[in-house]
């Protein structure tokens, strides 16, 4: 999938066609081989007996039905667990590009500001998981059920032609007009159910944040008592639906009824007559039985569809109307060398505290100190610059031009953020520096961790730069993970340089390195560092103070 191309459940199907097209073959085998199974072995059965009743044990063929029937069994068995491994060869190459997709858009979109929340990670793995059973789930049946449809219509048209039209009305009903009903009439609760299910789970998560507050005040039964209205509202919806898909398994059963008695009755003439041989068309009712096997999972089949058309529509919504530039045009983007705030307001969604009608010009040269209590909008104010946080009013330039959002995020490579919370990937430790320069030497990763006082350190442990750090660098301290991220932005030598809270937690004898490097080898053109530390090199750095609003 392009990433300039919207998502569609369609889109999904294309993906690796070879395998999807050796997934359906072998589905199709064993879906008809099912059939036929149950045809045979039921008019084996019958006859056998009628056989038996009648004398005629010694003269009945017992051989040849049953070879046909352990060859089915044997297709039926075999093709089934052939299409489940290549079906789901397709669908784990369609996550691949699936996640792929997601993360083009994150990388290459200026994502509206109600998706920058802390739950969008969450979000999108539950948005992915709504379309992971959608192939074998809802679509590949259908193809099963319509093959094998057509194939007996076509059978029941060369040897029983009087009753094709009992029989094709029937099928087609349970086929198509069933389910099509049973969607438009559960499609609806399946989207109610999923809002449910994700206002429920946030407020439960909430739930047990607060329940010591919640318990000391005693208040916990309220609140206990909306989730229980919730589940139960929940439970109600999911108990509606499998009415639903019951109601339709019985209905299609009912219609199956009466297509054979309507057809027995149709066909009456000419058994009489030896127009239609008895044996054959006992064989084709069995056989009718034996398609309500294929076509029973299509009564569940609209919740797998109304779950995709959830996740589809909440994961396009990664993807506006405004894409930015691709990344081969980033290298002929002039170098930033200054960027003005005119009269902005920077606040998070939601937040109390912010900046009001700031002006602040940052031009090479500068060093920066952002000074102000905690909470006071320090950590903002670097996420607004560094282009993670749209402003609500005012107007930035760069180099001197008024850009929107997503002409600015062209510059994102120049500039280089450590966050108060830096994400340590869970790779090695030459892994980790090197998406800062990829194509950084030992020599220059080494120096690197030199600025931040951790050469010895990495020098010491035993597989040195290729010692893995664990998911979010869950192997090592947290005073660590901070100063390797510090080492990957140096790495980086961006134009300008945003840290924040870069000292928190260090000793003086660091903190001393670190200044070094950041006046001396790793000097950026542009510095704003944020602390609320009173270090030696914030001496000669200019200072704005953010005061509460």
């Amino acid at each position: 999938m392009k990433a300039d191309q919207k998502l569609t459940i369609y889109s999904l199907i294309k993906n690796n066609p070879g395998m999807l097209w050796l997934a359906l073959i072998l589905g199709t085998i064993s879906s008809l081989a099912a059939v036929f199974l149950l045809a045979v072995s039921g008019w084996f059965i019958t006859s056998a007996g009628l056989a038996g009743a009648m004398g005629l044990t010694i003269a009945f063929n017992f051989f040849t039905p049953g070879a046909i029937i352990r060859l089915m069994a044997i297709l039926r068995t075999s093709g089934r667990y052939a299409e489940q491994l290549t079906a789901h060869y397709h669908l784990l190459d369609l996550l691949k590009d699936l996640r792929l997709w997601v993360w083009k858009q994150l990388t290459r979109h200026a994502l509206p500001q109600h998706l920058r929340i802390g739950a969008l990670l969450q979000r999108i793995v539950s948005d992915v998981d709504l379309l992971n059973s959608w192939p074998l789930q809802v679509w590949m049946p259908r193809i099963y059920a319509w093959i094998c449809v057509l194939f007996y219509l076509v059978v029941i048209d060369l040897f029983a032609h009087a009753t094709l039209i009992p029989m094709a009305s029937g099928l087609l009903i349970n086929c198509i007009v069933l389910p099509w009903l049973c969607y438009k009439l559960g499609k609806r609760m399946v989207w109610q159910l999923q809002l449910i299910g994700i206002y429920r789970r946030s407020r439960f998560i909430n739930f047990f944040g607060a329940l010591i507050t919640l318990s000391i005040r005693g208040r916990w039964q309220n609140y206990a008592q909306r989730l229980f209205e919730m589940d139960n509202r929940q439970f109600d919806i999911e108990y509606r639906m499998q009415v639903l898909a019951a109601a339709t398994r019985h209905l299609m059963l009912a219609i199956i009824a009466i297509t054979i008695m309507s057809s027995s009755i149709l066909a009456a003439p000419q058994l009489i007559n030896g127009t239609i041989n008895g044996s054959v068309f006992a064989g084709l009712l069995f056989a009718l039985l034996g398609l309500n096997e294929v076509l029973s999972p299509l009564a569940m089949s609209f919740i797998g569809t109304a779950k995709a058309q959830v996740g589809v529509k909440r994961l396009n919504q990664l993807c506006p109307d405004q894409p930015i530039a691709p990344p081969e045009n980033h290298a002929n983007m002039p170098e930033l060398h200054e960027i003005t705030f005119r009269q902005a307001t920077i606040r998070k969604s939601g937040a109390v505290n912010g900046i009001s009608q700031l002006d602040l010009q940052l031009s090479l040269g500068m060093q920066l100190w952002l000074r102000g209590p905690s909470g006071i909008g320090k950590s903002t104010l670097l996420d607004a610059i560094a282009n993670q946080l749209e402003p609500e009013s005012g107007e930035i330039d760069y180099n001197g031009q008024s850009l929107r959002h997503n002409e600015r995020l062209r510059y994102q490579s120049q500039i280089g953020y450590l966050s108060q919370s830096p994400y340590i990937f869970n790779q090695t430790i030459a892994g980790n520096l090197r998406l800062g320069d990829e194509q950084a030497s030992d020599e220059q990763l080494f120096a690197a961790l030199k600025a931040v006082a951790l050469e010895q350190w990495v020098a010491a442990l035993p597989k040195g730069m290729n010692t893995l750090l664990g998911a979010q660098g869950s192997n090592i301290s947290g005073g660590q993970a901070r100063r390797l991220a510090l080492a990957r932005v140096l790495l980086q030598k961006p134009v300008l340089m945003l840290l924040d809270e870069p000292f928190e937690g260090l000793d003086k004898q660091t903190i001393d390195v670190i200044s070094t490097a950041l006046q001396g080898l790793f000097k950026p053109p542009i510095l704003v560092v944020a602390s609320h530390l009173d270090v030696p090199m914030f001496e000669q750095f200019q200072q704005l103070k953010l005061l509460s609003q």
